[in-house]
């Protein structure tokens, strides 16, 4: 039994160490997309420090102890500043309500589902990635109040991205961003009697840096030469915790429609909650308030939608 503890004890300090040096190498994303995909598991990285910080107490192994208990920290101020709200934006007169579906249909998603769903939540614009030709057509047939709408796409399905508005005098142009020219669909409409523009957007995965980053400091650029109020809707395939997330709240002066809201773990479905990824966002203009932001149903897809209400 005694050697059996020493066995476990080790694993547990060699796994703890090897933990966090992987904490520590996320913070450095910005050097290397690599260095980047180990941010992305705070939430874990925090459950684990949790249960070593318990076990060795237990044992009375109180190096060790201060060393878990320290990472648990450092990820738990990471985790739960989320889950209190952004005050900026409170207090500014509201010239609209604007509600807003958005989701990764992975080209899988039930149709059928989506569109009674989609009915159910009664949206003002809605955000497809990886939408199919012909699911953009059964949402056209079955939605006809969303009567303006575009399908950006660059010959894979998998890069497709659609917009659907319902909102009068709503403008849609398709950019491409980045070296894998990656479609993205700018809207822009008038909310009161000032410009609102909305991105829908979908990026590469990491793993293809040289589009991946293209992407992203090609968007950036154009982001920040907007002058009304912004809104970035879409699976960013990155978590809040990516450098690379922080990179792009700092040049574009926005923030996340997430907080006060929780971390909405939105990928994958199969996942129970712990271990799901919170991929999809909402990022909006500091004057934009958010008044209520949560995820959907499974339908299919390996994300589950999310929806997001703002008040401009």
């Amino acid at each position: 039994m005694n050697k059996f503890l020493l066995l476990s004890t080790d694993m547990i300090i060699y796994l703890t160490l090897t933990v966090a040096g992987l904490v520590i190498i996320g913070f450095l994303g910005r050097l290397w997309w690599a260095f980047d995909i180990f941010s992305s598991f705070q939430l874990q990285y925090f459950i684990y420090f949790l249960f070593a910080t318990i076990f060795f107490l237990t044992i009375g192994n109180y190096r060790y102890v201060g060393i878990a208990a320290l990472f648990v920290l450092i990820t738990g101020i990471l985790i739960f500043p989320i889950y209190f709200k952004n005050k900026a934006g409170s207090g500014i007169e509201i010239a609209q309500s604007l509600k807003i579906l958005s989701f990764n249909m992975q080209r899988s998603a039930d149709a059928d589902q989506f569109i009674n769903y989609m009915k159910g939540e009664d949206p003002d614009l809605i955000v497809l990635s990886e939408i199919t030709k012909a699911t953009y057509g059964a949402v056209q047939n079955n939605a006809p109040e969303y009567n303006i709408h575009l399908l950006g796409e660059a010959g894979k399905e998998a890069s497709n991205i659609a917009i659907f508005s319902r909102i009068p005098e709503t403008k849609l142009v398709v950019d491409y961003f980045g070296s894998g020219k990656r479609p993205s669909i700018r809207v822009e409409f008038m909310a009161g009697q000032q410009t609102t523009v909305l991105y829908g957007i979908h990026p590469t995965i990491p793993f293809r840096y040289k589009a991946y980053t293209s992407f992203y400091n090609e968007f950036i650029q154009r982001v920040a030469q907007e002058k009304g109020k912004v809104i970035i809707v879409g699976d960013f395939n990155m978590t809040p915790w990516s450098q690379n997330f922080r990179y792009l709240l700092s040049k574009t002066h926005l923030k996340d429609s997430r907080s006060g809201a929780g971390l909405g773990l939105s990928w994958p479905t199969i996942f129970p909650a712990f271990m799901r990824l919170p991929l999809d966002h909402v990022l909006t203009s500091q004057d934009i308030t958010i008044q209520n932001r949560t995820l959907g149903p499974k339908m299919g897809s390996d994300h589950f939608p999310l929806v997001t209400e703002l008040g401009l």
